[in-house]
């Protein structure tokens, strides 16, 4: 059961809802004198069909909307536990640092992180650090591929696993379109961390195309790019 989910979020560009509904829907409403929009999107349930959910966005002086694990509304951090779970048990969502999303996207941080003390001798043994093969300070991406039809929302996700040997900040972005559907998460860590992350963002094409897609994570000392395309084709 385990492998028919992860093949199913690895061709998860193949599959899009059919109905009229738009793809992202924004609702403006104010908090304590604060601009929020509530962006709501179809996303699969993981069940054979789709569900609505509802992600609460503040926007930076940048112009992204920014998206925070802890201000969400119940239902919502469920929904993102229910995606990452799809990667496997100790994915979890990024639950510190921040997701910006470009204008009508959505999207997910999934990560399965550790963090170890530096200079301590009794510092509990990295053990993946035995199969990887490189030294540390390394990392790896995957970007999105596969296939959409024009006009129908698709969803697409990155992927990378990264180790530093020193502490500071892990950044990445997940791209689709020259950049047009974006999601750009970042985190600090006080010491040597590794980790695993899943990044996903929606998007829409309207003509039948190739489109380009991006990972790209940064950790203290390297980056790791990698480039991918997504075939919108004509709708039969």
């Amino acid at each position: 059961m385990r492998t028919l989910i992860l093949m199913m979020l690895a061709i998860l560009p193949l599959l899009a809802h059919a109905g009229g509904e738009l793809p992202t829907q924004d609702r403006v409403v104010f908090e304590d004198g604060q601009r929020v929009v509530l962006r709501s999107s179809l996303w699969p349930d993981f069940e054979g069909g789709w569900i609505r959910t509802e992600q609460k966005l503040t926007v930076n002086p940048e112009g992204s909307w920014v998206y925070r694990y802890d201000t969400q509304l119940p239902e919502t951090q469920k929904y993102h536990q229910l995606y990452c779970s799809q990667f496997g048990a100790q994915f979890q969502p990024m639950t510190k640092g921040e997701s910006h999303l470009s204008d009508g996207s959505a999207g997910w941080a999934c990560v399965d992180e550790m963090e170890f003390p530096s200079g301590d001798e009794n510092a509990p043994h990295n053990p993946r650090s035995s199969a990887s093969p490189a030294a540390i300070d390394y990392v790896y991406a995957t970007a999105p591929s596969g296939t959409a039809q024009v006009g129908v929302n698709f969803f697409s996700y990155g992927s990378a696993r990264y180790e530093s040997s020193q502490s500071g900040s892990r950044s990445a972005t997940v791209h689709v379109d020259n950049g047009r559907c974006r999601n750009f998460v970042s985190d600090y860590f006080s010491s040597p961390f590794i980790g695993d992350i899943r990044l996903g963002v929606s998007c829409i094409v309207q003509q039948p195309r190739l489109v380009s897609t991006g990972m790209d994570v940064c950790i203290p000392k390297p980056c790791g790019p990698a480039s991918g395309t997504i075939s919108v084709l004509q709708r039969d």
